[in-house]
């Protein structure tokens, strides 16, 4: 695991929303990879998604990112596009092997690593999973800003 400040720039990307519990996460980036192939939309670049988990609840809001070749898209109810997509200050985790079983090692590890920088996190963690068995990892970033101590 290696921790280490990187930004993450996007163009033309879409996302959609999910309300569902972790045990449906590969159920809905099926969905959502589905549906952009349904619609002919091809990537550019790694999807990435985001979670936040509901209060009280067992149920965790997901928003699935995929950057594409659109400039821009047919209005949609469920889908939304972004011309631009950045977090321009992120602590950066790469988790190389069993990355599914380590999310909250990688989380624990960005949190010190803010602790230790006198940073505040301000983003939920945007993962971006690379599937290749050859080399499979992830990646989770989390935008953060210094605290002012003035």
């Amino acid at each position: 695991m290696v921790v280490y400040i990187d930004k993450m720039n996007y163009k033309n990307v879409v996302s959609k929303r999910y309300v569902t519990t972790p045990a449906h996460v590969q159920e809905i980036m099926i969905d959502f990879l589905t549906m952009l192939g349904d619609k002919n939309w091809k990537l550019n670049g790694m999807p990435f998604f985001a979670a936040e988990k509901m209060a009280n609840s067992d149920f965790v809001v997901y928003w699935m990112f995929a950057p594409t070749d659109l400039t821009s898209i047919p209005e949609e109810k469920e889908i939304d596009y972004f011309s631009y997509f950045s977090l321009e200050h992120a602590i950066c985790c790469r988790v190389k092997k069993d990355f599914e079983a380590s999310e909250e090692k990688a989380m624990e590890a960005i949190r010190a690593f803010a602790q230790s920088k006198n940073f505040n996190l301000i983003s939920p963690a945007y993962c971006m999973v690379n599937s290749d068995p050859e080399q499979p990892y992830a990646i989770y970033n989390v935008a953060f800003q210094e605290i002012d101590e003035s």
